[in-house]
C-alpha cells in the first residue's frame, strides 16, 4: 500500500491532472466525465476482444516471419 501511494505521487497522469486543476483548466466534473468516457471505450474494446472468435491455429505464425 505504501508503494502504491508513493507511486501515485510520481505518476505523470496524476501529477498533470493535479496541475490542470491547480491552474483552473480542469475540475472534478470534467475529470469524471473524461474518466467515464475512457472507461466506456476500454469496456467496449474489452467486450469486443472477449467475444471475438479464436483465430485458426494455422495463423499463429502469420506476421512473425517474412513471406516470400
Amino acid at each position: 500500500a505504501d508503494e502504491v501511494a508513493e507511486a501515485k505521487t510520481k505518476d505523470s497522469i496524476m501529477t498533470f491532472g493535479a496541475y490542470l486543476k491547480e491552474v483552473g483548466i480542469m475540475d472534478d466534473d470534467l475529470e469524471k466525465q473524461m474518466n467515464d468516457e475512457v472507461m466506456k471505450i476500454v469496456n467496449e474494446a474489452t467486450d469486443y476482444a472477449e467475444s471475438a472468435p479464436y483465430p485458426k491455429a494455422e495463423s499463429a505464425m502469420n506476421h512473425v516471419y517474412a513471406q516470400k
